[in-house]
Formats: structure tokens, sequence, C-alpha cells
């Protein structure tokens, strides 16, 4: 299965939004980090929260600096599936 069809896959398209979404706009919550900020946004939260920022972040699973890239192709299809998503990425991630 291609990047594209996992986006356009039923189960995928819906389930996020449905499931875990459903009735809530991003108002509704206190915090929403973007994993692109971890650490800013883990020190955002920490304050939100009244955390003590001291010690270091436990990172595990993180993948290399080299991005693949994506074609303009599978990013359209992304994006039409996942209008939602995209539109909610880009309002907290700009």
């Amino acid at each position: 299965m291609s990047l594209a069809e996992f986006a356009a896959w039923d189960v995928i398209h819906t389930e996020f939004e449905t499931k875990y979404l459903d009735g809530l706009s991003p108002a509704d919550f206190d915090f929403v980090g973007i994993t692109e900020r971890y650490d800013e946004d883990l020190a955002r939260l920490a304050e939100l929260l009244g955390w003590s920022t001291s010690g270091a972040v436990l990172r595990t699973n993180v993948t290399p600096d080299e991005r693949t890239a994506l074609d303009a192709a599978t990013r359209a299809e992304i994006e039409r599936h996942h209008a939602v998503e995209v539109d909610r990425y880009r309002r907290f991630a700009g």
C-alpha cells in the first residue's frame, strides 16, 4: 500500500476525526503540541502544568535528520483526504 493509498483508506481518513475529536474544536483544548516543535511545546506544556523544566527529555524512536521527499501528487492526495487535519496542523504549526 502506498502512502497515498493509506491516506485514502476509509479507516484512516475518518477514524481520528470521528472517534477521537467528534464534536470538538481546537478551542476545546488547553494545549496542542506540534511534533516539529517538540522541545518548545514541551516547555510550554510544563509551564502550563506547573512542572519543573529541569532535566533531560527522554527521546526514543527518533527519526534521522534525512527526510524523504514527498512528491506533489502524494501531498495532494493526503491534503484531499485529510483536509480537516491539514487545516488544523497549519493553524497550530503556523
